[in-house]
C-alpha cells in the first residue's frame, strides 16, 4: 500500500510540475497574462511536493509477529501491532521488536573442577513478552542489545556450572547439564522481560589427552566387567557340576544303601528260616525247645535246651548258630576276593 501511495504522489508531484511549466510558458507568451495561474500553480507544486515527501515515509508496517514501540521526541508512549499506521515522520520514530522466537548460539571454553579444559556449544531460545516492550525499550533499547545481555549471562551461567563437577562427573551427568544450566539462566534473567523455551548444551569436548584417558578407562572397565562375567559364569557351571556331582553319588548311595538293606533283609530272612531248620534239627536230634516269651506272653524267639547232648550233637547245633549269628549282624557288605592265580581265592574284611 505504501507503494501504491508514493507512485500516486509521485504522479500528482509530477502534475504540479507541468502545471507550473504551463503557468511560465503562459507568462512569457503573454506578459499581461494572469498572475495568479502562477502562483496557483506553484503552490500546487509546493504542496504535491510536500505530501510526496510526508506521505510514504510517514507510512509504518508492522508485520505479523512483531511489535512496534512507537517514540514520540524520543520517548517510548505506546505500542503499536501489525498494520500499517500513519504517523509523522518529524516527531515520531517506530521501533521494531520481534515477537517471533530468538535463538542465540554461543562456543564457550571453560574449565571442570579438576581442571579439565574443555568447549561446548550453548543454544538459548527466548522471547520477548509482548506486554513488556515499552520496558525493554526503556532499558535496553533496540533487540540486539537485549540479546547480547542474554547472550552474556549464558555463557557465564553455563561456564558456572560445568565448573562445579569434575570431567567424569560431567561426562556422567550429560544429559541433566541442559536442564540445570537452563533453570540457572531462567533464575538470572526474570528482569529481562523475556521467556525462555529452550536451553541446550551440545558438543562437549575435552582435550585429546583426557579424551585418550577416558576410552583407556573405559575399555578397562569393559575388559573388567567382562572378566567377572566369566568368573560368575565358571562358579555357576562349578556349581552345576557339584550339584549334578552330588545328585549322582547321592543316587548311587542310595542305590548302595538299598542294595545292602535288599541283602542285609535276604540275610535276615535266611538266618530266620536257618535258625527254625536248626530248631527242627535239635528237635529231630532230642534236643528240647524251649519258647522265648515276651511281656505279653507272645512267643518271639526259641532257645535250644542242651542239657544230657554230646559233644557231637552240641557242635552241630552251635555251628548252627553261630552261622545264624553273622547273618543276624552282617552289614549287608560283601567280602572282599583277592586271586592269587591258583583258581583260590583270599577273603578280605568277611
Amino acid at each position: 500500500m505504501a507503494v501504491i501511495l508514493g507512485i500516486l504522489f509521485a504522479v500528482l508531484f509530477i502534475a504540479g510540475g507541468l502545471f507550473t511549466a504551463y503557468g511560465i510558458r503562459l507568462k512569457n507568451k503573454n506578459k499581461n497574462g494572469s498572475k495568479s495561474k502562477i502562483i496557483i500553480g506553484v503552490s500546487v507544486f509546493v504542496v504535491f511536493f510536500g505530501l510526496f515527501i510526508f506521505i510514504p515515509f510517514g507510512l509504518k508496517t508492522v508485520k505479523t509477529g512483531e511489535i512496534a514501540v512507537v517514540q514520540k521526541y524520543g520517548e517510548a508512549v505506546k505500542t503499536e501491532t501489525a498494520g500499517m499506521h500513519l504517523v509523522n515522520v518529524v516527531s515520531t520514530k517506530y521501533v521494531i521488536y520481534d515477537l517471533k522466537t530468538q535463538e542465540v548460539t554461543s562456543q564457550i571454553g571453560a574449565y571442570s573442577k579438576d581442571a579439565q579444559s574443555m568447549e561446548a556449544t550453548i543454544t538459548v531460545q527466548f522471547r520477548i513478552q509482548a506486554d513488556k516492550v515499552l520496558d525493554i525499550n526503556k532499558e535496553f533499547g533496540s533487540l540486539d542489545t537485549l540479546t547480547s545481555r542474554i547472550r552474556a549471562i549464558s555463557e557465564e551461567r553455563t561456564k558456572s556450572v560445568l565448573s562445579e563437577d569434575s570431567a567424569m562427573d560431567l561426562i556422567a551427568k550429560r544429559g541433566s547439564l541442559s536442564l540445570t544450566v537452563e533453570t540457572k539462566i531462567k533464575d538470572a534473567v526474570k528482569q529481562y522481560y523475556i521467556d525462555i523455551t529452550l536451553v541446550a548444551i551440545t558438543d562437549i569436548t575435552f582435550s585429546s589427552v583426557f579424551e585418550q584417558t577416558v576410552e583407556q578407562k573405559m575399555i578397562a572397565e569393559q575388559q573388567i566387567a567382562k572378566a567377572k562375567y566369566e568368573a560368575e559364569q565358571a562358579i555357576i557351571k562349578a556349581q552345576q557340576d557339584l550339584d549334578v556331582a552330588k545328585l549322582n553319588a547321592e543316587q548311587a548311595i542310595e542305590k548302595a544303601r538299598g542294595e545292602a538293606e535288599a541283602r542285609i533283609e535276604t540275610a535276615r530272612g535266611e538266618a530266620k528260616a536257618l535258625k527254625l531248620k536248626s530248631i527242627e534239627v535239635a528237635r529231630a536230634l532230642g534236643f528240647t525247645i524251649v519258647d522265648v516269651l515276651d511281656a505279653d506272653g507272645e512267643i518271639v524267639d526259641y532257645e535250644i535246651d542242651m542239657t544230657g547232648k554230646t559233644d557231637a550233637e552240641i557242635k552241630v547245633i552251635t555251628d548252627y548258630l553261630k552261622y545264624i549269628a553273622y547273618l543276624e549282624a552282617w552289614d549287608g557288605k560283601l567280602p572282599e576276593v583277592i586271586g592269587d592265580g591258583s583258581g583260590l581265592g583270599l577273603i578280605i574284611n568277611p
